[in-house]
């Protein structure tokens, strides 16, 4: 049974049993911010669990998109090196809500499994809970068992808590389960194999019973309406009923692997240890999961989910640049491949194919650019931690790490005697060209080493310093750092590691401790009540002071929050006035920072007024925002998110996930799109509502970093357009914005575009000035506005050809002195050498200038000429072809340029180099004959 014809099959069984075929919920659960991905079935129904939400069935049955590579959940490290784990997968399942229950779910599934799909029941095993005092047991889903046509007693078998006992938190609805485990032993002896996690019996499908609410006494009490929650593994079941060891042999994974196989040009063999063959598999997973992922609206990035993808993503390069030699981008090749197996059950992937395609191959481009200085950098580290091993290093000249035959040779120094009884085990068949020194290579990993007294070589450990300067500097998170480390036997101080994450995320946060509880040098109390949404002055109590500000117990100041800058104004406190230049919310408290000195006390009035313009250019900027923000959406694609905003009296500031630059005429259509908008006059509503009922509202905005109370504020423009959670201030209808003029689009981070924007008068202001500027360009340059274009350019290209006319002039001035040095040049051992200064103006003309002192010399001769290039000394050496073999244009410059005070280098043939001692330049020209001679 092909896996389409299986996945309808489980489909179709269920549907005949009066259950609601429900499609997949997204992998990315934008309406949980608990989750970083959806890990199973029964996250879209989590609130019928937790008795807030209900459906128009009571019966559903579905196949879910799943992503465990995070949390407790996560089989990351295990995927590639067994046979089924993956951080992608499909979990097939069936639910009852409130109906029927453990008799009716066992049964089926016993039907299903034996009587439908045919699988045999001397083959299957059930597991029943069983508390681990033996105080509880789930005796009916035993008896349940027990009655089913062709089940050996001795094939159901009682677990604890940590196995057969589910629980959705540490509160709340909670439940027995019961798994069914497949037998792969050949005499079914598999019994004592159930629950030990090994692929010779595997779990296959297990039916959790939701009957009791965990108090938080840890007591329990029964649920008035008892669900069924089922999920089966499907690739799992792919390689049963297809007679697979592995799941990756099913015609799930095979399609993928092939292609790997053919752009590879290496053979799957299906081994656990075979490198080339753990790739392919971590290449067909991680495909899967990068694919899904993106088309549902997530992508790769530094923080959240976003981080957790690009791990994936780096992972899966690291397989197929160092395991299978591929050098060049090749991870969105597979795409074509995952569309075409399973485009047609889940056809987001079909129809978001392109965008997914340029996200990963954006991205794997970015990261191979330092991919390979990232491994050279690793094992610069690691051969010196190598080095240091004690029981191994008496001797040892040099280690040397080889990825393709995956060993690590060890170069010794048999001078002034041989190694030590304690030392590793050689023979003179491995003896080097020379007699000084014996090369050893043995086959990763160290632990597996032994010394000659038969004591193992202890595993080496990388210091986190070392872990941390690959992320910081190359981009390498901890687990690839592992990775490397783990497949040459060594270790990685992860708490060093850690320690230092913290460190620099502290040091972030210290930095952004301006204007802190602190750093206004008071212990700031009490709740201030924010009424500015509607009104924009009112009296008020003091309720606490500080050196530089107040606490009011109402306040119609916006404290700044979720990017909105804050509210500034003017308070009157006992007949003084006093400017407020911030307001920051510490705590439930919205501090008043005042400019100077305050002379207030607790429970004085205070009348506060805001600055009314500067708040209604902050209200014109964030409504414009949020349009801005769908035009996106309607123009690149609903893979675009709010990732960062600035909202600003003066200016907007957008960022949003997105692999490519805007094109101009995307970005004209945006700004068309968002000024129709704009002059439609629509009413902004803003509504606060319960959270559980703002999230069902169709298209609603909400974003996973936020962390939303049971209340929330929730602003509209137009049903059909613009609906986000938002606690920000906003405009009464969109024609009070005015213009919206984008100003710039540009690139925050890979996967990251930034968007900046004016509004109202600013925007106005923006516009007249350059009609000011085109106007008086037109009458300078003597051409309407629609040809200033095309003069520009002529001019330009003007100005290019004239300064081309001149840099060649230069050359040719230059090179006619070169008569001059030729006339002069040293004999040395035969051979002509030639120094002296030029006239140049850039390293290339000094290049072009080397160049024909070469051709000139012909044969026998080396050249050095320097000259004085944008306050610098600047040198280059040249060598006939006759005397390349003998020497070195890059070593002779390099000496040279050690007299300058610089560096340099370049091919045998010509090279360069410069310093900062331009007084020295003469001197290094001089001291030409006597480098060559040394050389």
């Amino acid at each position: 049974m092909t896996s389409r014809e299986l996945r309808q099959s489980f489909l179709d069984f269920f549907r005949e049993r009066g259950h609601t075929i429900v499609p997949s919920a997204p992998v990315i659960p934008h309406g949980d911010p608990t989750l970083l991905f959806t890990n199973a079935g029964m996250n879209q129904f989590k609130d019928i669990f937790l008795g807030s939400g209900k459906r128009d069935y009571v019966r559903a049955a579905d196949t879910q998109k799943c992503i465990r590579a995070s949390g407790k959940h996560n089989d990351l490290e295990d995927v590639g090196h067994d046979t089924y784990h993956h951080t992608f997968f499909e979990m097939l399942g069936n639910w009852s809500f409130g109906d029927y229950y453990k008799e009716e779910a066992i049964s089926w599934a016993w039907e299903l499994l034996t009587k439908v799909w045919g699988l045999p029941p001397e083959r299957l095993h059930a597991t029943v809970y069983r508390s681990d005092d033996g105080s509880e047991r789930d005796q009916e889903a035993y008896d349940i068992w027990a009655k089913q046509p062709g089940m050996r007693p001795d094939h159901i078998h009682w677990f604890g808590g940590k196995d057969n006992f589910w629980e959705m938190g540490e509160t709340g609805p909670c439940g027995p389960c019961s798994e069914i485990h497949y037998d792969r032993t050949p005499d079914l002896s598999g019994g004592p194999l159930v629950n030990v996690g090994v692929p010779e019996v595997i779990e296959i499908w297990n039916n959790v019973f939701i009957q009791y609410n965990r108090r938080s006494d840890r007591g329990l009490d029964e649920l008035p309406a008892k669900h069924v929650d089922t999920g089966m593994g499907f690739e799992r079941i792919c390689a049963v009923m297809q007679g697979k060891e592995s799941n990756y042999d099913t015609d799930v994974f095979m399609p993928i692997i092939n292609e790997v196989e053919r752009i590879s040009g290496m053979t799957y063999s299906g081994s656990l240890t075979d490198r080339p063959s753990i790739a392919m598999r971590v290449l067909a997973d991680h495909i899967r999961t990068l694919s899904f992922a993106i088309a549902d609206g997530g992508a790769p990035g530094n923080a959240g989910r976003g981080y957790v993808l690009r791990r994936i993503l780096r992972r899966a390069v690291k397989y197929a640049f160092i395991d299978l030699n591929i050098k060049e981008p090749v991870f969105y090749k597979l795409l074509p491949v995952l569309v075409e197996t399973m485009g047609d059950v889940f056809p987001e992937i079909r129809t978001q194919q392109a965008y997914i395609e340029k996200i990963i191959r954006s991205e794997e481009e970015s990261f191979r650019a330092t991919l390979e200085r990232g491994i050279w950098e690793f094992d610069s580290r690691a051969r010196e931690i190598i080095k240091a091993i004690p029981s191994i290093s008496n001797g040892l000249h040099d280690v040397t790490i080889d990825r393709k035959s995956g060993s690590i040779c060890l170069d010794y120094d048999l001078h002034p005697g041989p190694q030590t009884k304690d030392g590793l085990e050689f023979s003179e068949r491995d003896a080097g060209a020379s007699p000084a020194i014996i090369s050893l290579a043995n086959p990763w990993p160290i632990s597996n080493w032994k010394l000659r007294n038969g004591e193992p070589v202890a595993p080496p450990v990388m210091p986190g310093s070392d872990a941390f300067f690959l992320y910081d500097t190359c981009g390498f998170p901890l687990d690839l750092t592992e990775l490397l480390a783990r497949e040459l036997g060594m270790t990685v101080d992860t708490e060093g590691f850690n320690q230092l994450m913290a460190d620099q995320k502290q040091r972030g946060r210290d930095a952004r401790k301006a204007h802190s509880q602190e750093a206004l040098g008071a212990t700031f109390g009490g709740t201030t009540e924010f009424i500015g949404y509607h009104d924009w002055s009112t009296d008020s109590n003091i309720i606490a002071v500080g050196e530089s500000g107040v606490v009011l117990d109402r306040s119609p100041f916006y404290a700044e929050m979720g990017g909105q800058q804050p509210d500034h104004g003017e308070l009157v406190i006992g007949g003084e006035r006093y400017h407020v230049s911030d307001v920051r919310k510490v705590g439930s408290a919205f501090v008043h920072v005042i400019d100077g000195d305050i002379a207030a006390s607790v429970g004085e009035r205070a009348h506060a007024e805001i600055d009314r313009i500067r708040r209604n250019a902050i209200q014109r900027n964030h409504s414009a925002t949020h349009i801005i923000h769908e035009a996106l959406r309607r123009t690149l694609g609903t893979h675009v998110q709010q990732a960062g905003s600035l909202v600003a009296p003066g200016y907007l500031r957008f960022d949003f996930n997105h692999f490519d630059k805007v094109g101009e005429s995307e970005m004209r259509d945006i700004e068309a799109m968002v000024n129709a908008k704009v002059r439609e006059g629509i009413v902004v509503r803003t509504e606060e509502l319960p959270y559980d009922e703002a999230r069902t509202i169709p298209n609603v905005k909400m974003f996973f970093a936020d962390k939303y109370g049971s209340r929330v504020r929730v602003v509209t423009i137009d049903p059909d357009f613009s609906v986000e959670f938002c606690g920000g201030t906003h405009v009464v209808n969109t024609a009070d914005i005015g213009l919206v003029k984008i100003v710039s689009e540009g690139s925050v981070q890979s996967g990251v575009r930034r968007i900046e924007a004016l509004t109202g008068t600013t925007a106005d202001e923006l516009l007249l000035g350059r009609y000011y500027e085109i106007e008086r360009l037109s009458k300078r340059l003597g051409v309407p506005d629609r040809e200033l274009y095309e003069r520009v350019e002529a001019l330009l290209e003007e100005k290019k050809q004239l300064e081309k006319d001149l840099a060649e002039a230069r050359v040719a001035k230059a090179a006619g002195g070169l008569d001059a040095l030729l006339s002069s040049a040293v004999d040395r051992d035969g051979v002509r050498i030639v120094s002296g200064r030029v006239a140049a103006s850039d390293v290339e003309s000094l290049k072009s200038i080397g160049d024909d002192l070469r051709n000139r010399l012909k044969n026998g001769g080396v050249g050095m000429l320097g000259a004085e290039i944008d306050g610098k000394a600047t040198l280059v050496c040249v060598v006939t072809d006759d005397l390349v073999g003998r020497f070195s244009a890059g070593k002779i410059v390099g000496a040279a340029a050690k007299l300058v005070g610089g560096g340099g280098g370049g091919k045998a043939h010509l090279a360069t180099a410069g310093g900062k001692l331009v007084e020295k330049l003469d001197e290094a020209l001089a001291a030409v004959p006597d480098l060559v001679g040394a050389a």
